[in-house]
């Protein structure tokens, strides 16, 4: 039977920040050496590879699960902070440090480890198929999952977990998407004390600014009963290098957390005519995910509060969340089959420092996970 501490403990120990997935693929694919399991690399650059393995009936299966988690991490920050070494995995009790613990290796190993545990006991998947997933990219843009669906991975999917961490098993099941945005502006550099020679690229930026904070007004009445309304906040300013110089060039970005009743198309299309409007000004849409709509509850949705609440106690609330998930890349594919969400989460450390987990939640959820594909698959 496989470690499920050790399988924990070794990929917070392979450093995956923002980039070198591939050597993780390469460790998790070689669990499944000498197994009946169909394993494929999918290369999205140099050092980044996603991962696909497929258990049971690989031609034509009558159902799919999906077990699905990302590989990269967030940076490590200010290292002088740290009470254990980043990549350390550290262990102190019951509680398990390094980056990635929480978001996400801690649900990408419990994905992995019960899958390894079906294998490990010759489960009997008829004609059915367990694939597992490991993206990469997911902190910084989706990329591995895009690829994924653009070649066909999951187009005969009928059911998939996501395994990001969710507080005492409350399971996500729509969130918010997402747009990254960015306004270039240019301009003519003078002194300061002739500003009429010039032509103030920060002064543009700001009027357009003002224009964009007006345009998204007129969702001020639109709400989904679930997410909420739209959001849009300008977070970075950035021009000027002297005082006593008239900027030449100036530039801002926002952040838009966008409900299925205003469609990204709708807002990059209006964004774009809004910059339009401006001499010498330039948008740049950096980074898109759509809402992942409401979903239905379905048969799956209540076969996974059944064994959360048979394993940990928890009921398997369903929460809608604000931030955007791989589940955005997902709703893409060909098939319509419920996405759920949610992964061993003890605190709310998610991308911090001293960034741990819980060994004991790790574990409940290796069972979940198990016990919904047996029951799912069987």
């Amino acid at each position: 039977m496989v470690d499920h501490i050790k399988l924990f403990s070794d990929i917070i120990q392979i450093q995956t920040v923002n980039d070198h997935e591939a050597e993780l693929a390469d460790y998790l694919s070689s669990y499944f050496a000498g197994t009946p399991a169909e394993v494929t690399k999918v290369t999205f650059a140099p050092g980044r590879d996603s991962l696909v393995v497929k258990l049971g009936e690989l031609q034509n299966p009558d159902k799919v699960l999906v077990f699905s988690g990302h590989g990269d991490t967030v940076d490590f920050g200010d290292l002088s902070k740290w009470t254990y070494p980043p990549l350390s995995a550290h262990i102190e009790g019951d509680t398990i440090f390094g980056r990635g613990a929480n978001d996400m290796k801690g649900g990408l190993a419990a994905l992995f480890a019960a899958a390894l545990e079906l294998v490990a006991e010759d489960f009997d998947f008829g004609h059915n198929q367990l694939k597992l997933f490991m993206t990469v990219g997911e902190e910084t843009g989706e990329y591995g999952a895009h690829q994924l669906v653009e070649a066909g991975f999951l187009d005969d999917v009928t059911a998939l977990i996501l395994g990001e961490p969710r507080a005492n098993f409350e399971i996500g099941y729509t969130n918010k998407g997402v747009i990254d945005y960015k306004v270039t502006v240019t301009g003519k550099s003078a002194h300061s004390s002739r500003p009429d020679l010039g032509d103030n690229a920060l002064e543009k930026a700001l009027v357009i600014i003002q224009d964009i904070q007006t345009y998204f007004t007129k969702y001020d009445t639109v709400e989904n009963p679930v997410l909420g309304k739209l959001t849009n906040v300008i977070s970075v300013i950035n021009s000027g290098t002297q005082v006593n110089q008239v900027p030449d060039l100036a530039y801002f970005m926002g952040n838009t957390r966008t409900i299925p009743e205003t469609p990204n198309q709708q807002i990059f299309a209006d964004l774009q005519a809004l910059v339009d409007q401006y001499d010498n000004a330039e948008l740049e849409i950096i980074y898109p995910a759509e809402p992942l709509p409401v979903q239905p509850v379905s048969a799956f949705t209540k076969l996974a509060q059944a064994k959360i609440q048979a394993v940990s106690g928890q009921p398997g609330t369903l929460i809608a969340g604000a931030g955007a998930n791989e589940g955005s890349e997902f709703i893409q594919a060909k098939g319509k089959f419920p996405i759920l969400i949610f992964g061993p989460s003890a605190f709310d450390n998610s991308h911090a420092v001293n960034e741990s987990n819980s060994l004991k939640i790790y574990e409940q959820a290796v069972e979940i996970y198990k016990q919904i594909a047996v029951e799912y698959l069987a």
